[in-house]
């Protein structure tokens, strides 16, 4: 009985949270995807890089009014992909997200989760567009930081 309590106050304590709203987000639009983030989350450290978790619980628009158009950007996959910054880190996750048979990994028994790869660093991109060029087209009124708009455009374009 006690356990139970404390996961209802766990939970209550969650959706109290903006992150906690988002994680519950996650786990409508893609249970597997929630999964595969709580699994994250609890095992990230066996990483040699941060992976950057769904853009649905990590991202956040500064400007409320633009959420939709921001939104409409992303696919529903892309929303909820992983991103990781080494070939080694992608084929570890890929390994414990969906299991492998060589190495007896079991894998979370899940489908549909998608693992996006950029291994070179931000700055060695060249920018898809200026600084310049995204205050002159308002895209920086839309609350997407210019580094993050540039990146997001070369990953998912």
């Amino acid at each position: 009985m006690l356990h139970f309590q404390l996961i209802t106050l766990n939970s209550l304590h969650q959706l109290d949270s903006v992150e906690g709203q988002r994680i519950q987000q996650l786990k409508k639009v893609n249970s597997d995807a929630y999964k595969a983030y709580e699994w994250l989350k609890e095992h990230g450290d066996m990483f040699e890089n941060r992976i950057f978790g769904p853009a649905i619980v990590e991202c956040t628009i500064k400007d409320p009014r633009y959420i939709d158009q921001v939104e409409a950007f992303f696919s529903r996959s892309d929303k909820c992909a992983f991103t990781c910054t080494s070939q080694q880190d992608y084929e570890k996750l890929a390994k414990h997200i969906y299991g492998d048979n060589k190495t007896g990994i079991q894998g979370l028994n899940v489908s549909d989760v998608t693992i996006k790869m950029c291994a070179a660093p931000l700055s060695s991109r060249a920018p898809v567009c200026s600084q310049d060029e995204v205050s002159r087209n308002n895209i920086s009124h839309l609350g997407v930081n210019y580094t993050y708009f540039n990146l997001v455009t070369e990953l998912w374009s």
